[in-house]
């Protein structure tokens, strides 16, 4: 699988090795209401930094107001226990990992919210700086800062957020997992610069596809009519959701593990951003966005079911990344 923190600007990756049902050649280079989502980048790749006698990483997150708490924090809390189960009970010796979610719990004195009188908390709030800001977002996209972000001077909080759309809850919390895996430092596994040899992506399937390349034709004549679905920076400037699918090679400094971890809950499944979405499934592929192979000879091409859990893979990068280092 495939890890990496980004950007209102770049990011760095880890990874680790992977099961994979066969040998694929390896390569070491350097979610709308169906649940798509997007990570933003940033400058650095760093873990959350550790604090207490028991050296917890803990991830303090809190939402703009009352309304936004009600409509997001049960899908959150769920999604939340998603990982706690996967990575084995919460922080802990016994389970291997020092990371910690943690709402933020205001004294009667103050308040709570993200937003105070309608604009982002400052330090006298008693909101950690670095804390998440968790927004509600009713465009049918979830997006997410990726990993931690160092201080930048700023006078406010928020340069850390959730923006999550309170439908995606029929999805089920397996969405909002997907976001907190962004949260701690990783990124899409079909992402990887040598995603090709893993995967099959057909732009042509993405939503909004031919009205991109109508744009884009009239605005830039001269440009390459493929650019929309191989160039991150072009697909950036259009909106076009493909930029969720190109490695963006300009930015990610990559470390990639030599097998694909299909089983990775931050790989879209094969009807993510279609056009056609109830036409895309296992028994008919041909409006499906993205397909696996299934063997190195890339034979065949196969559906990729929704990952829901996060796989051994995840887990093992947010063991490491975040290991136990507390009392014995």
């Amino acid at each position: 699988m495939k890890f990496q923190l980004l950007l209102r600007a770049g990011s760095a990756l880890v990874a680790l090795p992977l099961v994979s049902p066969f040998s694929f050649p390896s390569s070491f280079t350097s979610t709308p209401i169906d649940g798509s989502t997007t990570p933003i980048y940033r400058d650095a790749r760093q873990r959350w930094p550790r604090q207490g006698e028991d050296k917890l990483a803990v991830i303090t997150y809190c939402y703009d107001d009352h309304a936004t708490q009600a409509r997001l924090a049960p899908v959150m809390r769920k999604a939340i226990q998603i990982w706690y189960d996967e990575l084995g009970g919460p922080a802990s010796k016994a389970s291997g990992h020092g990371l910690v979610f943690k709402e933020y719990g205001a004294p009667a004195s103050k308040s709570p919210w993200c937003l105070q009188n309608g604009k982002l908390w400052t330090a006298e709030s008693g909101i950690p700086m670095d804390a998440v800001r968790v927004h509600a977002n009713d465009r049918a996209k979830a997006v997410s800062t990726v990993g931690y972000i160092e201080d930048d001077g700023a006078e406010t909080g928020g340069r850390h957020e959730m923006r999550l759309d309170p439908h995606t809850a029929v999805e089920g919390a397996w969405v909002f997992a997907h976001e907190l895996g962004h949260v701690l430092g990783l990124l899409h596994e079909h992402q990887r610069v040598d995603r090709e040899n893993y995967v099959n992506f057909k732009c042509a399937n993405v939503q909004g596809f031919h009205e991109t390349q109508t744009v884009s034709f009239e605005q830039n004549p001269s440009e390459d009519a493929n650019s929309i679905c191989t160039n991150y920076s072009v697909a950036q400037r259009y909106g076009f959701d493909a930029m969720q699918y190109i490695p963006e090679d300009n930015h990610f400094q990559t470390d990639a593990s030599p097998t694909f971890d299909f089983n990775s809950i931050m790989l879209y499944d094969s009807k993510t951003f279609a056009e056609l979405r109830e036409s895309c499934n296992a028994g008919s592929t041909d409006y499906c966005v993205l397909l696996k192979w299934t063997s190195p000879a890339k034979e065949r091409l196969e559906y990729i079911d929704t990952n829901k859990v996060p796989s051994e893979g995840d887990v093992e990068f947010v063991k490491s990344f975040y290991n136990w280092q507390g009392r014995d």
